[in-house]
């Protein structure tokens, strides 16, 4: 995951924390896979290399989806993509996997953390997932509307 999906994938989550709170119509959870960014020295390399043997062995798995959205009779299944980026081997075959299981998997591709908070807000809107008193952002708005709500300090993009 590159810093432009990381970014988008964190206003997301905020969004998606609020709305569920809100709303009570589904829960959500992400599938933390790959290095974290930032991981640059060759200490920090060995450092993340170890981590992820570590997660494999306990199950992770390369290319699945970045963000599962449950709900009644409903599981979403969303890959983030930024607009360079591209889906990989490993994700091509989890869609594949999941479409042949019925399910389907939305391939979020937006030019900024606003655009894909909106692209979220409209994914649940055709699920009928948003809670009764949110609406989507019109024209762009979910841009000033993402940096709004409260940032865990934590997030450290740097």
């Amino acid at each position: 995951m590159n810093r432009t999906e990381q970014e988008m994938q964190i206003a997301i989550a905020h969004h998606l924390d609020w709305m569920a709170q809100l709303g009570r119509r589904f829960v959500w959870f992400a599938v933390p896979n790959g290095i974290p960014l930032g991981a640059s020295s060759p200490v920090e390399r060995r450092h993340a290399a170890r981590i992820g043997g570590i997660f494999r062995a306990q199950g992770m798995k390369s290319g699945v989806p970045d963000i599962i959205i449950v709900a009644k009779s409903q599981i979403l299944f969303v890959e983030l993509k930024a607009l360079s980026g591209r889906e990989s081997a490993q994700q091509r075959e989890w869609r594949t996997a999941l479409t042949a299981l019925g399910w389907s998997v939305t391939i979020l591709v937006a030019a900024d953390p606003g655009d894909a908070v909106e692209q979220i807000y409209h994914l649940l809107d055709q699920r009928r997932l948003l809670p009764d008193n949110v609406r989507i952002p019109a024209n762009g708005g979910a841009t000033n509307m993402h940096r709004s709500l409260k940032y865990n300090k934590n997030h450290d993009l740097n």
